[in-house]
């Protein structure tokens, strides 16, 4: 028992907890630890988060923003996908969605159909996950090409492996825009807004709820490596949505392409 005064009795603060120097992590490891520093209130966070709305990016700071920037670009887009993934209100349990069976892309010109793509038989896509089109490239040469490695919620097709040299799509030259309908013939998203004469610009939809014809609805930037972003995108409406989320007129004609995600 301390006896005394008030004024003798040394007070007591509690030491603060040793926070090590960040460290260089793999993506994997860095994202879990992120993820875990800052629940529970994350979800809430994110989902609700323009920035994250408009640009499909979270930004990292504070204590773990030395840690992230010393990971190669291609660990931090990995990064940004699981984070964003954690702020979709997608069933993960559900079963693949079938794009297959008469799932149809068109593409336009000045409002015009020029070229479709029906999308092969035994496509599945999860929830939560992208369908990528590409006009002439491998996955191996697609990935080097945006260096970038695709996450295994992401199916690729390479229309080259199925069409001849003028029915491959997309063929983005200008003025074009797409539409995607179900096997049934019904509309499901579009038409998207048009690449502008000159074309060279990639666009990245904002979220599936925003209209697919209003330039409000996508963040236009000139096309390069760099800029796009394949494999990733907005968050989830939470209604199970299937939509256009990114179309890129690339620098090298094979490397273009159309992405489908599906909520």
């Amino acid at each position: 028992m301390v006896t005394g005064s008030a004024d003798q009795i040394p007070s007591v603060r509690p030491s603060r907890p040793h926070r090590p120097a960040p460290k260089r992590c793999s993506a994997r490891s860095f994202a879990r630890a992120w993820s875990w520093s800052r629940k529970p209130w994350y979800a809430a966070s994110w989902s609700n988060s323009s920035r994250a709305r408009s640009t499909g990016r979270i930004v990292i700071g504070g204590y773990w923003a030395d840690a992230y920037a010393a990971l190669t670009s291609d660990q931090q887009s990995q990064i940004q996908e699981f984070l964003l993934t954690l702020g979709r209100a997608e069933n993960v349990n559900a079963p693949p969605v079938d794009l297959s069976g008469g799932w149809e892309l068109v593409q336009f010109s000045a409002g015009v159909p020029i070229l479709s793509f029906v999308i092969p038989t035994g496509t599945l896509v999860p929830h939560g996950g992208f369908l990528i089109i590409a006009h002439n490239a491998t996955k191996s040469q697609f990935q080097s090409f945006y260096g970038k490695t695709l996450g295994t919620n992401v199916v690729y097709i390479n229309s080259a492996a199925t069409k001849a040299a003028s029915s491959r799509f997309p063929q983005i030259n200008g003025s074009d825009s797409f539409a995607l309908r179900d096997p049934n013939f019904v509309l499901v998203d579009g038409n998207t807004i048009a690449e502008p004469s000159a074309g060279l610009k990639t666009f990245a939809r904002t979220n599936c709820g925003a209209a697919a014809g209003a330039a409000a609805s996508w963040i236009s930037v000139t096309s390069s490596a760099a800029s796009a972003t394949p494999g990733t995108g907005p968050l989830s409406t939470g209604q199970n949505r299937i939509c256009f989320s990114e179309i890129a007129d690339a620098t090298s004609t094979g490397f273009e392409y159309v992405e489908i995600f599906v909520e």
